[in-house]
């Protein structure tokens, strides 16, 4: 593996200082860094992180979630690099200690509406135009199904 810069050391260290043991280091075949953790979930599968210059992008089985400059918390940021790569590294740690949940909206067909990240202090979360819109198009309200890092929850949805 190609060396690894101060700020992939930095992001590593973060998971390691709370505990994250077993994480699996690669690189893609541009030199991007993947660091992944094997979830117990099979329908997580892992938390993989790619570590890229101007973004880290999050992602298993379920959904991603991108971590960039353009977030709120980062416009201020003098080095903006070690600034995504710090908010990326609580992003994954709260993943795994289920501060975060994903998600999928699939239609009774099967068809995926959509997919995402949130906190789950936020849940049950209802929009009811966004309700109204995907019963208009699909006929009903279809399935929403919600994850944590162990396993599938559910709140009466």
């Amino acid at each position: 593996m190609n060396s690894i810069s101060e700020n992939e050391k930095l992001f590593i260290e973060a998971l390691e200082s709370h505990g994250l043991l077993g994480l699996e280091l690669e690189r893609d075949q541009h030199g991007t860094l993947i660091v992944s953790l094997k979830s117990p979930c099979a329908e997580i599968g892992a938390l993989s992180a790619f570590l890229y210059e101007h973004e880290v992008a999050l992602s298993c089985k379920v959904s991603h979630h991108h971590v960039d400059r353009v977030d709120s918390d980062l416009l201020s940021s003098l080095n903006t690099q070690e600034a995504i790569y710090e908010k990326a590294a609580k992003v994954f740690i709260d993943f795994i200690n289920e501060k975060i949940y994903v998600s999928e909206h699939r239609s009774s067909q099967g068809d995926l509406i959509s997919s995402g990240w949130g906190p789950v202090k936020s849940l049950p979360e209802r929009n009811p135009e966004f309700d109204k819109l995907i019963e208009q198009q699909y006929g009903n309200l279809g399935l929403k199904k919600y994850w944590v890092w162990s396993g599938e929850i559910t709140y009466g949805l």
